[in-house]
């Protein structure tokens, strides 16, 4: 009799540890209340005269840095930005992203950059699609709890007559 209960009482425990693993309580633990966040600025698709290109879709990720030395990108794969409404984005509707690292990914972390890879062109087939890669500057990592925002957007280029695209950085 004595090892019927000892097989049972195994089996009667099951039920409640396979209810915290399914609720998540190791993957609540690791997560912190930092945010990477893209914007897209509301005149980001605005041409300037001979530069009608628009943009298509954009992949950005996030560089954890500490010292000047990259220790990862987040998230893999990278986010992307597809428009609600093809061929072009609408900024006014369109998301852009945002990504919250979990503890371990910022463990020696002291700064963070945005990357954006864009797709622009004229019409809605890619033969004349070009592709621009844009990153900002480390931002510090000064506070935890904090959000990360980094706002794409267009800045015109009087010598080539075209808009390049930046990305501006500030922290909530």
């Amino acid at each position: 009799m004595l090892y019927f209960y000892a097989g049972l009482t195994p089996l009667a425990l099951l039920p409640i540890l396979l209810l915290f693993g399914f609720v998540g309580c190791s993957t609540t633990a690791t997560g912190t209340g930092t945010v990477f966040k893209l914007d897209l600025d509301r005149d980001l698709q605005n041409p300037v005269l001979g530069d009608t290109r628009q943009i298509k879709r954009i992949t950005v990720f996030w560089s954890i840095w500490n010292g000047g030395t990259l220790l990862r990108t987040v998230p893999k794969p990278p986010k992307e930005i597809d428009p609600g409404n093809p061929p072009f984005l609408d900024p006014t509707s369109d998301q852009g992203a945002e990504y919250g690292p979990f503890s371990s990914e910022l463990l020696t972390a002291d700064h963070v950059s945005c990357n954006c890879e864009l797709i622009v062109g004229t019409s809605p087939d890619s033969s004349s699609d070009d592709k621009i890669v844009i990153q900002s500057t480390p931002f510090a990592l000064v506070a935890a709890d904090s959000t990360y925002v980094f706002t794409l957007t267009p800045k015109p280029n009087k010598s080539t007559g075209k808009r390049d695209f930046v990305l501006r950085e500030y922290s909530v």
